[in-house]
């Protein structure tokens, strides 16, 4: 798949994903933080990242982990409160 390619198919697919599912997971996050699901909602980020070979979303999500990793609850919490922004900066691209 060309870099062109992936960016489209990213646009298409995974802005909807991002903006249906995870955007729920997300909001969830910010009322009540569970580590548990934090880690997976990372982890699965992660994954959709690598799939789509999206440079900025593997970013966050690995900075996302780094954070739950080593118990930086706060830190955490500021990158889940910055996901929505995350989302509108990838649709402008």
């Amino acid at each position: 798949m060309t870099q062109g390619q992936a960016r489209w198919v990213f646009h298409t697919k995974a802005i909807t994903k991002l903006e249906s599912d995870f955007i729920v997971q997300a909001q969830d996050l910010e009322e009540v933080f569970i580590i548990n699901q934090a880690e997976e909602f990372a982890t699965e980020l992660y994954k959709l990242a690598l799939k789509y070979e999206n440079l900025k979303l593997k970013k966050y999500a690995k900075e996302l982990q780094q954070d739950l990793d080593v118990f930086n609850v706060e830190g955490a919490k500021s990158k889940v409160s910055q996901f929505e922004e995350i989302i509108n900066g990838l649709k402008e691209k």
